[in-house]
């Protein structure tokens, strides 16, 4: 696994590779790239032996992710009191699907 974390935050990731090795998780597994973003996303996405990364010279299947982290959908209709505390318990235990449905389940 090669991860590059954002340059605001690398303590966090290289605090999981220092437990990583802890852990005897074998050299080579776990691998951190700290680098500036446009600088390692340039390298990444021309490298012709990566598969899931395009640039201008080597069209490949990529994967987006969109949205952040766990982004609730609130409507204009909606409590916006309700809605914001609901969207930060689903933030805060992975659940915003779960939460989501059980608002719908009492609004009708």
């Amino acid at each position: 696994m090669v991860t590059k974390p954002a340059e605001q935050t690398p303590l966090s990731i290289l605090y999981r590779a220092h437990l990583a090795k802890l852990a005897s998780v074998p050299d080579g597994v776990f691998n951190v790239i700290i680098i500036f973003g446009k600088t390692a996303g340039a390298a990444i996405s021309h490298h012709m032996d990566i598969d899931k990364a395009a640039a201008k010279n080597n069209l490949k299947q990529v994967s987006l992710e969109l949205g952040g982290k766990s982004p609730p959908v609130i409507f204009d209709d909606a409590d916006i009191n309700v809605a914001a505390d609901l969207a930060l318990l689903g933030i805060l235990f992975n659940q915003v699907k779960f939460i989501i449905s059980v608002v719908n389940m009492y609004k009708y």
